[in-house]
């Protein structure tokens, strides 16, 4: 072999084991000497039950989230909730200007989800965006349970914009309310659409040990969720964290994740978060190697992994001796001068993800040219590499002349630059898969069984998913009851199965009815559908007149026994008016009407009843 391979230690679905760059260093040389910690979950998801999840859903519910923003958080809620089991519990935390639990931890059986999406299915929008508080009552509502995978998801479209908004202040508040919790948690966020503040939502995930996604559109938002929530179905081990002590100088670690310093250049921890099945996290570092008399087991540094094992509900470690051998002269084989071909391959992955991030800085900036010169220094480096024709090096340069197709100008960076940059690096740092336009994940490299799985269920969800539809189930999870609608006549219902055009609570609004009143008007206060006189075509229609006779062509309303005996005012043309009445006992298919005399009084001496 053209690397040293030591203490290979398998617990249970964990392995750890460790690597140098050469198999043996020349003992009268100094150099600086690269070695690789790894850890990986071998266990296969299909042969055990997942754990306990515990879930906590942040939703920034501002004004902005209306529309595209509410439908997405609705609809992935909605699939979560289904593929929730009766052991999980889901809480989640709404906020604008204020923050309010909606539902609090709560089991998902059956009647813990039919609440849940009750819930769900009222979020609306508001106001402001109050992030950081949203985000202590999410954190605070973890409730204490050792043996489930916790974890907070912070879904938002923008900035903040009320309470605490600086990203420093952010991170001290949430470093502080994670103290304060018992239990392990991951925070990942989600941020929709092309306004959400990225390197706030990158720099939380990544102080919360978790991942940030980019919601580009609609076909990205379940996507992005499935392989969230795929993951922490699989969880293996939570709080893993490598040590790394030595009697010599620690040159670099090449990681970005966060990392405590013990002893200056001899003792550090970096922290790796939790570990799902079929993951592996490999960290490689450098030393300085002194000059040494020749010996077969030169000690260069010890390193301890620690972490939460989830099966066992218990910590564990293991710990690795690497050892290198220091003769007085050592072969010239081709391993020998080319060094660790897989070291060199997780050093260009730290490269790439570096490059992006720097590459992201300028360009918020506006330094479009730094940031291509930063990407096509790592491409170049990355190219020169001994691994440069290794797959997953391909990979890496790959996503880096992409990244280089969106820094070309301010448009192109501000729509997708800044946040598929955020994307690569996070993804090849942290060696798991999230959303990007500039990185697939279906990629080998960091796709596991149970995430492949969960984007099954999702297509299954979302083909049955339809709150439209007019032949939709109320008992389907994504149900959505269509508006109620207003209807002037009180006992009209156009769902109404006996529903007619004929029946006596119809509405005059309905396109099919027809007055044969030309005078009709619905506000006159003197309108009667039970006047047996009653006829709309008459002029000068009185309902008082005992000799009215609508076709007699002598029809006077003065009687010719009785003449006024004082001063006469006839009345004016009548105006007919109909409003909608008390539901008549008996059916008529049109509304009667009444009317009513209007102009100047008429003569206190003169009776038109003669």
């Amino acid at each position: 072999n053209y690397f040293t391979m030591v203490n290979i230690t398998q617990d249970g679905a964990l392995q750890t084991w460790t690597c140098t760059d050469f198999a043996e260093v020349i003992s009268h040389d100094s150099k600086e000497f690269s070695v690789m910690a790894n850890i990986r979950a071998e266990r296969e998801e299909a042969e055990q039950e997942s754990p306990p999840l515990v879930l906590v859903c942040v939703i920034d519910k501002s004004g902005s989230m209306s529309g595209d923003g509410i439908y997405g958080v609705k609809l992935t809620l909605e699939f979560v909730i289904s593929q929730m089991s009766s052991k999980d519990k889901l809480c989640l935390v709404e906020f604008d200007s204020y923050t309010h639990t909606s539902l609090p931890p709560t089991q998902m059986n059956e009647e813990g989800k039919a609440k849940a999406l009750s819930m769900v299915r009222r979020i609306k929008s508001g106001t402001s965006t109050n992030l950081c508080e949203g985000l202590v009552e999410g954190i605070r509502a973890l409730p204490s349970i050792s043996d489930a995978v916790s974890s907070v998801w912070l879904l938002t479209d923008g900035e903040a914009n009320q309470g605490i908004v600086d990203a420093k202040g952010i991170i001290a508040r949430l470093n502080m309310v994670k103290s304060e919790q018992k239990n392990q948690f991951s925070l990942n966020t989600f941020g929709f659409g092309s306004s959400h503040d990225v390197t706030l939502l990158s720099e939380i995930a990544q102080a919360g040990e978790g991942m940030y996604y980019y919601i580009k559109d609609r076909d990205s938002i379940a996507s992005a969720f499935a392989n969230c929530l795929g993951g922490l179905k699989s969880v293996v081990a939570q709080s893993v964290e490598l040590s790394i002590h030595a009697d010599i100088d620690i040159e670099s670690v090449y990681s970005g994740r966060r990392k405590d310093t013990l002893v200056p250049k001899r003792s550090l921890r970096v922290h790796l978060g939790d570990l799902q099945a079929g993951e592996e996290r490999n960290i490689p570092f450098s030393v300085l190697l002194p000059e040494v008399e020749p010996t077969d087991n030169m000690v260069v540094c010890k390193c301890k992994f620690t972490y939460y094992d989830v099966t066992s509900s218990s910590m564990k470690e293991t710990t690795s001796d690497i050892i290198v051998c220091r003769p007085d002269k050592v072969s010239t084989t081709d391993s020998s001068v080319t060094g660790n071909l897989n070291i060199d391959k997780h050093k260009n992955r730290y490269v790439c993800s570096c490059a992006c991030d720097e590459s992201a800085k300028l360009g918020l900036h506006g330094d479009y040219h730094g940031a291509k010169q930063v990407l096509n220094k790592a491409i170049k480096e990355i190219e020169e590499s001994i691994s440069a024709s290794e797959a997953e090096t391909q990979k890496y340069i790959k996503d880096l002349k992409k990244a280089l197709e969106t820094v070309v100008d301010q448009t192109k960076f501000n729509t997708i630059g800044k946040y598929a940059l955020h994307s690569i690096s996070n993804t090849r740092n942290a060696q798991r898969s999230c959303i990007s336009p500039c990185y697939s994940p279906s990629s080998p490299s960091y796709d596991t069984t149970a995430r492949s799985a969960m984007r099954s269920n999702l297509k299954e969800f979302v083909a049955q998913y339809s709150p439209v539809s007019p032949t939709y189930s109320p008992s389907s999870p994504g149900y959505c009851p269509p508006p109620k609608r207003k209807c002037i006549s009180p006992s009209y219902s156009p769902t109404s199965p006996s529903y007619s055009p004929t029946s006596p609570s119809y509405s005059a609004t309905s396109p099919s009815y027809s007055p044969t009143s030309p005078d009709y008007h619905p506000s006159s206060l003197s309108y009667s559908p039970v006047s047996p006189s009653y006829s709309p075509v008459s002029p000068s229609y009185s309902p008082t007149s005992p000799s009215y006779s609508p076709v007699s062509p002598s029809y006077s309303p003065v009687s010719p026994s009785r003449q006024p005996t004082g001063p006469y005012s006839p009345p004016t043309k009548v105006r007919v008016a109909i409003v909608n009445p008390p539901e008549p006992e008996s059916e008529s298919t049109e509304p009667e009407a009444a009317v009513q005399l209007t102009g100047p009084p008429m003569s206190p001496e003169f009776c038109p009843c003669g």
